[in-house]
């Protein structure tokens, strides 16, 4: 089983990532928030981890294109990784701004992302080989197997509130 999770400061645009899973997915929305992503995200663990194979953490204005597929390639991937993304970078060197593609080298970047513009023609940024290992994880999708958050939780004590959340936890994953 796969529980989705997405969280706003403002208001969702649960119209994209809603139609594109609800029909394969369970789906919590969390909007409005004024705590820190990585509460909302650590309270999301507490509810689904027991009832789940996998947790995903994702935007809200994600389009999951085959969500009948996604089970199947997290739990291929899960053969080997018990983290997944979508994008990022297999080294760093950390410096400002902290953006995992701004403080690595192209080379040492994995992974794509497909994006949509307003007139509704899609691009894909392409970083690099995938499957891969990386250390650092794009926040835009986060799978993890629910035996991660034995070890790992978001950090709550980021300043940052909804942003770097992904950098900490891929770290904190990566040191675990």
């Amino acid at each position: 089983m796969i529980q989705l999770i997405s969280a706003t400061k403002g208001t969702l645009n649960t119209t994209l990532l809603h139609n594109s899973v609800s029909n394969v997915h369970s789906v919590a929305f969390f909007e409005n928030n004024t705590d820190p992503i990585t509460a909302v995200y650590n309270d999301a663990i507490d509810d689904f981890k027991q009832t789940n194979d996998w947790l995903v953490f994702v935007h809200d204005d994600v389009i999951i294109e085959a969500p009948e597929a996604l089970e199947r390639q997290l739990n291929q991937l899960g053969n080997n990784f018990d983290v997944v993304g979508c994008a990022g970078t297999r080294d760093f060197t950390l410096k400002e701004p902290a953006l995992w593609h701004l403080m690595s080298d192209r080379t040492q970047h994995r992974g794509a992302v497909a994006h949509l513009h307003d007139d509704g023609c899609k691009f894909m940024t392409s970083f690099g080989v995938y499957p891969d290992r990386v250390i650092l994880i794009d926040g835009v999708f986060i799978a993890a197997k629910t035996k991660v958050f034995d070890k790992v939780r978001f950090d709550t004590s980021n300043p940052a509130g909804f942003h770097l959340y992904d950098l900490d936890f891929s770290l904190a994953c990566h040191k675990a």
